[in-house]
C-alpha cells in the first residue's frame, strides 16, 4: 500500500528527499522476530539468490531488507497472492489468470511504442481486447471501466496532471491503481505545476502550530495542494518544529 506520494524529506539543504537524519527514536520498535534470515517471508531464499550472510556488514543488511521489501512489493502487485488463495478455496481456473497476464503483457508492450505512440482505443481493438478486459486485468476487478472512461484517463495523463493523488481523485480511484495505470503508457511522471515544497512546509507548520493532529493535517493539506503528505512526515516535522522553538 503506497502511503505517501510526496515526501518534504529531512529539511536540510542538499539531502536527500529519504534522508531520516532529523528522526529522534524515542522508544525503540519491539522485533517480533529471533531470526530475521528464516523467520522472513522468502528471507532464506533472497539470501542465497544474493549471497548474503555472515559474515553480516550494515550495507548488507541493509541490502537484504531493501530487497525482501521488494521482493514482498512485487508479490502483492502481481496477483499471485490472490490466486493462490482462490486455488486453495477451489475455485481458481488458472487458464483465466493466464489470459490476464496476456491481456496486461500484451498491452504494455504496445502502449510502450513511440513515434507516434497508439492511443488506447487503437492498441485494445488491434489485440482484440475491451476496455473492460483491460482494466479488470489492470486492477484485479477493482476499476472496471468502458472505452469512453478509459480514453479520458488517457488523455488526462498525456496532457499532464498535478499529481496522482489528483488523478486518483478525479477518477475515485485509489492512487495505487491510478499510478499502477499510467504505468502502462510508459511516460515519465511529470506532474503539471510543480509543487512549491516550501509552501507545502510553510502551511504545515502553521498547521502543527495551531495543536492540529497529523490525520487532519494530512486531509488540509491535501485538499490544498493536491499532494499526499503521510501523518509520519507531519510527525517529524512537529518533532523538528518543536526542537528548534523549544516547545
Amino acid at each position: 500500500m503506497i502511503v505517501s506520494v510526496e515526501t518534504l524529506g529531512c529539511g536540510v539543504d542538499g539531502h536527500d528527499t529519504e534522508c531520516l537524519c532529523d528522526v529522534i527514536v524515542t522508544e525503540p520498535t519491539p522485533i517480533a522476530v529471533r531470526d530475521a534470515v528464516n523467520e522472513m517471508w522468502q528471507g532464506h531464499t533472497i539470501c542465497e539468490m544474493r549471497n548474503y550472510g555472515r559474515p553480516w556488514t550494515d550495507a548488507s543488511i541493509v541490502d537484504y531488507f531493501t530487497d525482501l521489501t521488494k521482493g514482498y512489493d512485487a508479490w502483492r502487485s502481481s496477483g499471485i497472492p490472490e490466486i493462490v488463495q482462490a486455488r486453495e478455496e477451489g475455485g481458481v481456473d488458472l487458464r483465466y489468470h493466464g489470459e490476464l497476464k496476456q491481456i496486461r503483457t500484451s498491452v504494455r508492450s504496445a502502449l510502450s511504442h513511440d513515434n507516434p505512440k497508439p492511443d488506447i482505443e487503437t492498441v485494445l481493438q488491434a489485440l482484440g481486447y475491451t476496455a473492460e478486459q483491460f482494466t479488470s486485468a489492470v486492477t484485479t476487478n477493482k476499476w472496471v471501466v468502458d472505452i469512453d472512461t478509459l480514453t479520458r484517463f488517457e488523455a488526462r495523463i498525456l496532457q499532464g496532471f498535478p499529481s496522482l493523488a489528483g488523478l486518483a481523485r478525479e477518477f475515485g480511484v485509489s492512487v495505487e491503481i491510478a499510478k499502477n495505470l499510467f504505468g502502462y503508457w510508459n511516460i515519465p511522471y511529470e506532474p503539471k505545476g510543480a509543487t512549491n515544497k516550501a509552501a507545502v512546509r510553510e502551511r504545515m507548520n502553521v498547521l502543527i502550530r495551531q495543536g492540529l493532529m497529523p490525520k487532519p493535517i494530512s486531509d488540509i493539506l491535501e485538499s490544498e495542494f493536491g499532494i499526499v503528505v503521510d501523518r509520519h512526515t507531519i510527525a517529524k516535522a512537529k518533532a523538528r518544529l518543536q526542537k528548534k522553538e523549544g516547545n
